[in-house]
């Protein structure tokens, strides 16, 4: 991962970007079980056994109409395999534009037809620059002022 996908990344990943990956349920218990009888705090846990083995969407739109510059964020990231499966359910939806204006740009267009949408109809993806600023259809700006 170059040094401009680093902040992107997360930015989209957020609090998830610190969880402890495990391969089952039982594993979870096992490392619950541990926290408690030591008094050693809360851990965000994914199940690898639990993650969809394909896209969320077997309809992944893998350019973004409209805007030359934005990649899927998903694509630029290298990618240990096992974690595959982990990161394209969690960064899908995500594309690394420029910059600022450029998300502002896709914003302002509505998003092009086949991009995931919410039940209003309102594109439900985010946008993140490699500053580290995330934007979503309801313009709201996450990251570096």
């Amino acid at each position: 991962m170059g040094h401009s996908e680093v902040a992107a990344v997360d930015a989209a990943l957020g609090p998830w970007a610190e969880a402890v990956v495990v391969e089952s349920a039982s594993a979870v218990d096992r490392c619950r079980e541990f926290l408690e009888r030591t008094n050693a705090g809360r851990v965000l846990f994914f199940i690898q056994e639990r993650i969809p083995k394909e896209s969320a969407d077997p309809r992944v739109v893998k350019d973004l109409p409209g805007s030359p510059h934005a990649v899927r964020l998903f694509d630029r990231i290298g990618i240990t395999p096992h974690l595959s499966s982990l990161l394209e359910f969690l960064l899908t939806d995500t594309w690394l534009v420029p910059d600022r204006d450029a998300a502002l740009k896709v914003i302002a267009s509505g998003a092009p037809s086949g991009l995931p949408r919410n039940g209003n109809g309102v594109y439900c993806g985010r946008l993140v620059t490699p500053a580290g600023e995330m934007y979503t259809a309801a313009s709201a700006l996450m990251g570096p002022a």
